[in-house]
Parts: structure tokens; C-alpha cells; sequence
């Protein structure tokens, strides 16, 4: 929505003070990965492991996750911020990847101005996020690997922010940067 709105400095982000808000409770992920297979609240919360959110299921970040593995999303899941406990935007660290597929959906609040979940990636790789088709995305996304590279493949609407250390690559989609929300965006620890 804004072309040519120039370019800014990569943000700086706290991996360790997020890290420490995040380790509030923990789980190790047996067999590497943690499946999250009902609707739920979590956070803050650190995975020692991969995050698998099963197809439908809805999940509600109650605080910062802080993932040692990759992220994924499957099909029509849904990831929300709790407005109760979540008074300000908050941080989903994922030291590997993140895939969000088809159909899944990442909500902001909607409160004015709007609280958004800013996931961070890690990966040193291409396709640090990758986003297959057809989603309805309101995040900020940020690949801040050595080159980490985002790709949004056909039809997703995003209202957020993409940032990315490498390339960025968005297909067929939309972008809509609101900077009325992210401008002052201030982010919690939900606590």
C-alpha cells in the first residue's frame, strides 16, 4: 500500500531479554517435536524442539514463545493474541523456520491501535518463512538471519510489516502496512 515508501534500518531485537520472559515455564518436545493438537492458550513458553499447530486449531499467545526449532502451521489454524493478558504487541522467537500453510490465519487485536505478534525467525537459510497461498495474515514478520528469506506464494492478505535480511519475495498477495499501529508499536511480556 505504500510503494517507494524508502527504506529504514533493520530493528534491533533482545533475543536473551525475550528469551527470559519466554522461560517462565518450558517443555522439551518429545521426539523433537511438540504438537499442539487442540484450541489453547499458551505462553509465555520456551520449546526445546520443533512446534507442529495441527490443521483447525485454534492457538492463543497468552506471552512470548521462544522456539529452539522451526514453526509450523498447518492448514487453517489460527494464532490470536490474548487480549486479557497481552496489554501490548509480543514476540514469537523461532530460532529455525517458519511455515504457515494454506488457509491458516494470524490475527492482530482489535483494539485502537492494534497489538500485533511479531515472529521472528532465525534461520540462516532461503525460506526462513515461507507462506503458502491463501492465508489472512495481520503479524509482522521478520527474517533476520544471516539470509533469511521470506516468500509469500499467491493470494494472502497481510496487514503488518515484512522484513527480511535477504530476499523477499511476495506473490500474487497483499500488503498493507498500517502505521498508525506500528509506528509506536510497544511490546509486552503479557505479564
Amino acid at each position: 500500500e505504500h510503494e517507494n515508501a524508502g527504506t529504514k534500518p533493520l530493528p534491533t531485537i533482545d533475543e536473551n531479554f525475550w528469551l527470559t520472559a519466554a522461560q517462565k515455564t518450558s517443555e522439551t518436545c518429545p521426539g523433537g517435536t511438540c504438537t499442539i493438537a487442540t484450541d489453547t492458550a499458551v505462553g509465555p513458553k520456551y520449546y526445546s524442539g520443533n512446534v507442529t499447530v495441527n490443521a483447525g486449531v485454534k492457538l492463543t499467545i497468552s506471552g512470548p514463545l521462544y522456539i529452539t526449532g522451526n514453526l509450523t502451521l498447518n492448514s487453517g489454524s489460527e494464532l490470536s493474541i490474548d487480549q486479557t493478558k497481552c496489554p501490548a504487541s509480543t514476540v514469537l522467537f523461532i530460532n529455525g523456520t517458519i511455515l504457515i500453510n494454506s488457509g491458516s490465519k494470524i490475527y492482530s487485536t482489535n483494539t485502537d491501535p492494534k497489538n500485533f505478534l511479531l515472529l521472528v525467525s532465525d534461520a540462516a537459510t532461503t525460506q526462513s518463512i515461507h507462506v503458502i497461498s491463501t492465508n489472512i495474515l495481520e503479524a509482522i514478520f521478520y527474517a533476520r538471519g544471516s539470509s533469511g528469506d521470506v516468500l509469500f506464494d499467491t493470494n494472502t492478505s497481510i496487514t503488518g510489516a515484512l522484513v527480511a535480511t535477504g530476499n523477499l519475495a511476495v506473490s500474487s498477495s497483499t500488503v498493507t502496512y498500517p502505521s498508525g499501529s506500528l509506528t509506536n508499536a510497544l511490546f509486552s511480556t503479557c505479564q
